[in-house]
């Protein structure tokens, strides 16, 4: 918990970084920081369906916060920085511990813990899709087991 800050770009590979785990329900564990960066029902969403958003949608949903041209974004983080850092140290500090005790009464870290049991029972139970898309990864690589696992919701698109 000891972002302050987050800014994005329009970049083509925007849409995909800040779920670079492409992970969807079934075939990955949950990341247990959604809920607590966008509404209940984005995280589930999102987690669910694993469904990727571009830059301005994950800054209208809270993801980031947010978005700048792609030959700015080094300059826009550097900028904010700056800006933390002229700030007197022991109120930025302060600040950051009560939002991180906030989001600890909220139950992050309870969340954390149970995640890790999810992911225990996920990494040590199967179902026939995990066992294709192990097959799969082993034989042609993961991009084509990744593109295998998407195509049944290409028709969706």
């Amino acid at each position: 918990m000891s972002w302050s800050s987050s800014a994005t770009s329009r970049s083509p590979r925007t849409a995909r970084s800040w779920a670079s785990l492409e992970i969807r329900a079934g075939f990955g564990p949950p990341l247990p920081i959604t809920p607590y960066s966008v509404n209940l029902a984005n995280a589930k969403e999102l987690q669910l369906t694993g469904d990727t958003v571009d830059a301005d949608e994950a800054a209208r949903i809270g993801l980031v916060t947010r978005v700048v041209p792609h030959d700015q974004l080094m300059a826009e983080c550097e900028k904010v920085a700056k800006k933390i850092c002229l700030l007197p140290q022991l109120g930025v500090k302060l600040t950051k511990e009560a939002v991180n005790r906030a989001m600890e009464e909220m139950g992050y870290l309870n969340a954390v813990r149970h995640n890790l049991e999810l992911m225990t029972l996920f990494d040590t139970s199967t179902s026939p899709e995990q066992e294709e898309f192990n097959a799969i990864s082993e034989a042609e690589g993961l991009r084509a087991a990744l593109n295998w696992r998407d195509a049944r919701f290409k028709a969706l698109d």
